[in-house]
């Protein structure tokens, strides 16, 4: 085989490897949370990742977080009068 087409067909390959990479890594492992929230008034929303990211939302109704990595979260909600609420839990 000709070292040029070679050396094209290694070049493919190993960008078509990152690009995969890229892809499983960040774009396929993703996902979306939403929360109903009962009552009225509004409600803080912390959603920190177990690489120490952390997502805040006030929100009155429902919550939605779009896009966040697919790791262990905590979650911890906060409403003035309430006793504040922290649960643990696995986004696949």
């Amino acid at each position: 085989m000709n070292n040029r087409l070679l050396s094209v067909l290694v070049l493919v390959v190993v960008i078509g490897g990152l690009f995969g990479v890229y892809y499983y890594f960040f774009v396929a492992s993703t996902g979306n949370l939403s929360l109903i929230i009962n009552g009225t008034g509004n409600t803080s929303i912390t959603l920190t990742s177990e690489f120490g990211n952390s997502y805040a939302r006030e929100c009155e109704r429902t919550c939605l977080f779009e896009k966040i990595p697919a790791v262990n979260y905590s979650i911890s909600a906060k409403r003035s009068g309430y006793v504040p609420l922290e649960k643990t839990f696995e986004l696949d």
